[in-house]
């Protein structure tokens, strides 16, 4: 993939908006080797965009548990066949695609590849509301999950790309304090949106006045990404640094440090079966037992987001900043062994919950963990890649994530199933799938942490192995 021309609108722009100023210059060099054109206010434009198309992927995916209960309806679904589209067929297969994703962050022009993966889910969600099929939707919740996992890759090559060592961390735990924040946002929004639109729906202008709301609200969510892709191109190239081209070799060093590397990503995937089962069973569970609208769930759940990912980002940041002077880097290590190990207790309380409000309170506490240790992941990988190799690394925490932990809501969706106990049995199927995988997550990351010690201690010191 090329470069804008000189004149086209890209170069324009980045020439317009790059900061040469030397005293910002010197001062982001001394740190990770970064020019003059690496900083000022067009890293802030990148990122802004970066974060824009994640909101934009975040209201794509918010819709999908909100329209479970017409989808289900409509194309007579089971628990299995949702748990398939939700979870196994986009988290299995993009988490391997994201493997080729990884590789072109880091060999290829990355506002690029964004601004594409962007009009590619913007074209899976039109897919998903004109499927007539099973097979239809998983085709398209395939390719829409795809497209958002390119922000994974992109966003953990670019960030120390473009900013100091010393402001790298706040900026991940902000960019995930956006994604679920936004997640809270557009969940309570798409609610709104889906009750709007089946009230109205004799006013819908032509053809889709005939649609079911659900298609019409995909319809609607996939012409977001026209614009916001467009926003991305214009941003502007994304630099690499000098320390890009004097990392050592990927390959050597993760064949040296294996230990390291796959207790780490063995926690990612234990992790993300038991948070898997919990974020994409516990929505759909609250609407079944307590009957709620679209628009009800979507506020009541948007709010238990949006505090969550208040009190779980922002209180991780703070025992960060409290944890670093005594543990170094190995704080986020720890603070993410811990937050994983805690959110089994909300998990095993789960099958015990009945009263509304109560329920609120332990979905609260489960989000608040799960996010506070989620706040770390960009880190964790970050730290643990040279990098000339933090795209395919992202690739390999994507893999870690979304294969395994892919079958986690299919397991929920079949053991419900053969319950045969309603509601209360779904909760009773995602505590079993969810607790035990968070505790032998925990005991995986404690056996790892010395050899994770030694492997930052090597790349930080410039090892060529």
């Amino acid at each position: 993939m090329l470069p804008p021309p000189e004149s086209s609108p890209a170069r324009f722009i980045h020439r317009r908006w790059s900061d040469t100023a030397s005293d910002t210059a010197s001062d982001a060099t001394s740190d990770i080797g970064l020019t003059a054109a690496h900083v000022g206010l067009r890293r802030w434009m990148v990122l802004g965009m970066i974060m824009t198309a994640a909101v934009s992927g975040s209201i794509n995916k918010q819709m999908l548990p909100l329209i479970v209960g017409p989808l289900k309806t409509d194309m007579g679904l089971s628990d299995a066949q949702i748990g398939i589209m939700t979870g196994l067929a986009p988290g299995l297969l993009s988490g391997v695609a994201t493997l080729g994703l990884g590789w072109l962050a880091d060999r290829t022009a990355r506002q690029w590849l964004l601004a594409v993966c962007i009009l590619g889910w913007s074209v899976a969600t039109a897919v998903m509301a004109t499927a007539n099929s099973f097979i239809g939707l998983v085709i398209g919740a395939f390719a829409l999950s795809m497209g958002e996992m390119a922000l994974l890759p992109i966003f953990n090559s670019a960030v120390p790309d473009m900013f100091p060592d010393r402001m790298r961390r706040q900026i991940n735990l902000f960019y995930g304090a956006v994604i679920v924040a936004s997640a809270g946002i557009t969940l309570a929004i798409c609610g709104l949106a889906l009750s709007l639109l089946t009230e109205h729906r004799a006013a819908l202008p032509g053809p889709l006045s005939v649609l079911a709301p659900w298609r019409v609200g995909l319809l609607l969510t996939a012409v977001l990404g026209i614009p916001v892709a467009l926003g991305v191109v214009l941003a502007g190239p994304i630099p690499r640094t000098a320390s890009f081209r004097a990392a050592p070799s990927p390959t050597a060093f993760f064949r040296r440090h294996f230990r390291a590397t796959f207790g780490l990503y063995a926690a990612f995937c234990l992790f993300g079966i038991g948070s898997s089962a919990v974020l994409s069973w516990t929505t759909i569970y609250m609407m079944r037992a307590h009957s709620l609208t679209p628009a009800q769930l979507g506020a009541g759940v948007g709010a238990v987001f949006l505090a969550s990912s208040f009190l779980g980002i922002l209180g991780s940041g703070f025992a960060l900043k409290r944890l670093t002077p005594r543990h170094g880097v190995l704080a986020p290590l720890k603070l993410y062994l811990g937050a994983m190990l805690l959110s089994a207790v909300p998990g095993a309380v789960l099958p015990f919950v009945s009263n509304l409000g109560l329920a609120y309170v332990v979905m609260t506490a489960q989000f608040t963990l799960i996010f506070a240790a989620m706040a770390h992941n960009f880190s964790l990988v970050q730290d643990l890649s040279p990098a000339n190799a933090r795209g395919r690394a992202s690739g390999l925490f994507a893999l870690s994530v979304g294969v395994l932990p892919a079958f986690a809501p299919l397991l929920v969706g079949m053991l419900s199933d053969r319950l045969h106990m309603g509601a209360a049995g779904l909760m009773v199927a995602i505590s079993a799938i969810s607790v035990p995988a968070y505790c032998l997550g925990a005991i995986t990351l404690v056996a790892t942490s010395g050899a994770y010690r030694e492997a930052l201690r090597q790349l930080s010191a410039g090892s060529p192995s």
